[in-house]
């Protein structure tokens, strides 16, 4: 098989669980297995943009992307969807900096 045809069904695969994952918080849902969702989710997608941007030669700095990360789940916590809205405003803008300063 090859080797795109192989990534594809891996990351559908992973989909599907994460679906799962989903409904399962939706049906059962209480605050902290949202939070803990959201956790995972936002752990998830910094790693893949880090990857994604590595490949492009302009990986994201850790520090700051773990930083916009925290934003998120912090803006959540105490405003809801506004205050995540706001955090992830603040972990784009940090992100967008690192790298814009990498390709000067």
């Amino acid at each position: 098989m090859e080797e795109k045809t192989k990534r594809f069904l891996l990351r559908a695969l992973f989909g599907l669980i994460w679906a799962g994952v989903f409904l399962l918080c939706a049906w059962y849902g209480s605050t902290w297995r949202w939070v803990i969702l959201l956790a995972l989710c936002i752990i998830g997608g910094v790693y893949e943009l880090r990857n994604l941007t590595r490949l492009k030669g302009r990986a994201l700095e850790p520090f700051l992307s773990g930083l916009g990360a925290f934003a998120i789940l912090v803006g959540t916590w105490f405003r809801g969807v506004e205050g995540m809205a706001y955090g992830v405003l603040a972990a784009v803008l940090a992100n967008l900096f690192t790298v814009l300063r990498r390709s000067s």
